[in-house]
């Protein structure tokens, strides 16, 4: 299995694919199945070998770091403490459309009310097959795509997005590109206006 990069924040467990704790993966398996056989023959490498683009790498967001963008890094004043501050920088071009890595985490189902099951839900994102939907929360176990930030603050828009992709017949979250990332940028993303809907929150956006 793949190690935890440079610069990775040991608080977090690093894990290249989704865990779960409650429930077998091999049900995730069977109901993550996109229904038609010829979709088993479609393999990400990435997933497959559970890495990331291999332009990137994990930095640890200080005042003196360097980068394409704004400094000091409006990151490194930050009060947000919940986590230390990282991100994911891109150490060559990235052209547009293409994976950067899947989004993984812990793997559970939504409960009946439509709920989310975690107590903490600032690192999720919902992926839904047919009736079902499942969270994957990066709180505790997670890979570098985990550590890309939200674009407000940062830039005019994020440069990936969060989608869905197919890889050997069932359906995986993954950061896809929406626009060229050049070398020295940091990746980011949209994490929607429901993340910073409360106030507290807004108030630890970068000025």
């Amino acid at each position: 299995m793949r190690q935890p990069p440079p610069n990775w924040p040991e608080e977090l467990i690093f894990t290249p694919h989704c865990v779960s704790y409650d429930i077998h993966r091999t049900f995730f398996d069977e109901i993550l199945f996109t229904g038609r056989e010829a979709d088993r023959q479609i393999i990400s490498e990435l997933i497959e070998k559970g890495e990331i683009h291999s332009h990137l790498k994990v930095e640890r967001i200080t005042p003196e770091l360097h980068y394409r963008g704004v400094s000091p890094h409006p990151l490194s004043q930050s009060s947000y403490v919940s986590r230390p501050q990282c991100g994911l920088f891109a150490t060559e071009d990235i052209a547009e459309g293409i994976d950067v890595g899947e989004y993984v985490g812990q793997l559970q189902v939504m409960s009946d009310t439509g709920v989310l099951n975690s107590k903490e839900v600032e690192y999720t994102w919902l992926l839904k097959n047919g009736p079902f939907v499942f969270e994957v929360n990066s709180k505790k176990w997670a890979s570098e795509i985990a550590l890309v930030n939200d674009y407000r603050g940062l830039a005019p828009r994020p440069n990936v997005t969060c989608g869905v992709c197919i890889h050997r017949g069932r359906y995986h979250l993954v950061y896809r590109s929406i626009k060229p990332i050049l070398r020295g940028e940091e990746v980011l993303v949209n994490y929607g206006e429901g993340y910073w809907s409360s106030e507290s929150r807004r108030s630890l956006l970068p000025k």
